[in-house]
């Protein structure tokens, strides 16, 4: 799903956003919950006026997840991304000491097999259709979060009735409109 969803290329939804200009940069991935436990995330970077059509740029990604879920995994797909990965694994730059002792110790966390722990943020190496079907359906509207952030909300949000209680940063809490939810679905 990161594969798909962070694609950059022509026909890919960021270049979609692009051409509206409702975007600068989206990136898809796992983001670390807990042990064993991770997030699935979207984060894009809007431009001005894709903050004003926010509602436009996550129907996007959300019929993209639509569409991923209307076709069967492909196992060619899998064969070019495990190549990439592969590829990526071994001419991995070096970085400082210190960054990869940090990046180990949070690897050494994940339920991965110890002989594994560095190639495993790196390589994958099985094509398992019914788990690639399973996990894309975890990708669904009801189960989401969509958060946006910006110094000036656009005006069809409404009032920020809430705050942080720490900071004090004001924010506002809705449900997802039924009707968006059934048109992503």
């Amino acid at each position: 799903m990161a594969h798909f969803l962070g694609h950059e290329g022509p026909g890919s939804t960021l270049s979609y956003l692009k051409r509206h200009g409702w975007v600068n940069s989206l990136r898809a991935g796992f983001q670390s919950g807990s042990v064993g436990f991770d997030f699935f995330k979207v984060t894009v970077d809007l431009t001005a006026d894709g903050l004003v059509h926010y509602k436009d740029v996550a129907m996007t990604i959300y019929k993209y997840i639509h569409l991923l879920r209307s076709v069967p995994p492909q196992e060619h797909v899998f064969k070019e991304i495990k190549a990439l990965s592969d590829i990526g694994f071994r001419f991995v730059e070096r970085g400082h000491a210190s960054s990869y002792a940090s990046e180990l110790s949070t690897q050494l966390q994940q339920p991965v097999p110890r002989q594994k722990i560095i190639s495993s943020q790196w390589l994958v190496e099985r094509f398992d259709p019914e788990e690639l079907k399973d996990a894309v359906q975890l990708l669904d509207i009801r189960r989401s979060v969509i958060t946006v952030t910006a110094k000036k909300m656009p005006a069809d949000v409404g009032p920020l009735d809430k705050a942080e209680p720490v900071y004090g940063t004001k924010y506002r809490r809705d449900k997802i409109p039924e009707e968006f939810v059934k048109e992503v679905s």
